[in-house]
């Protein structure tokens, strides 16, 4: 057999529908460069003076030295003002304030493109994306404090909130 033949569907829309927008404020990036795989995330973040609060995101990426790479954003308890870089980690930098925009949807999972065409139009817009984040139906982007809304409104050029049917209508549930 000379190679397998494979078809690939793809689907596409002018305008990607979604059920809005979630913004999340005055939030952390913290990003930490581990020296072990085995790393205990709320202890590091405790042994670089950092009390975390609520965790809003978390991403991790091997490096091309083969080192991993940890993104967490989180609403820190208290001001976050890292100490001196304890030995199971190699690096440590803070970003403050960042913001969260999250996109959610109909099967993004089951779509291919959707978070190229996030990224396209953030790009577009001069907007920087600090980490990117996906699950099956959602899309978590950070971006620097102060340029949600302005991501937000890039966004609002590929991606479309439909509006809602009042209960009882055709089409939606009693």
């Amino acid at each position: 057999m000379t190679g397998a033949r494979e078809t690939i569907a793809v689907y596409s829309e002018e305008t990607i529908r979604t059920y809005g927008f979630n913004v999340q404020r005055n939030l952390v990036l913290v990003t930490l460069t581990p020296t072990t795989a085995a790393l205990d995330l709320d202890t590091a973040l405790r042994e670089v003076g950092i009390r975390a609060g609520r965790l809003r995101m978390a991403t991790a990426q091997g490096q091309p030295d083969g080192s991993l790479q940890i993104q967490v954003i989180l609403e820190p308890e208290g001001p976050v003002e890292p100490s001196p870089t304890p030995a199971p980690i190699h690096a440590v930098q803070v970003r403050q304030p960042v913001e969260v925009i999250c996109l959610q949807g109909p099967h993004y999972g089951d779509r291919y493109g959707i978070a190229a065409r996030a990224m396209e139009e953030l790009d577009r817009a001069e907007i920087e994306v600090l980490t990117l984040g996906c699950t099956g139906a959602s899309i978590y982007l950070a971006v620097d404090g102060g340029r949600a809304d302005a991501a937000v409104e890039a966004l609002g050029r590929a991606f479309v909130v439909p509006p809602s049917e009042p209960r009882g209508a055709p089409g939606t549930a009693p």
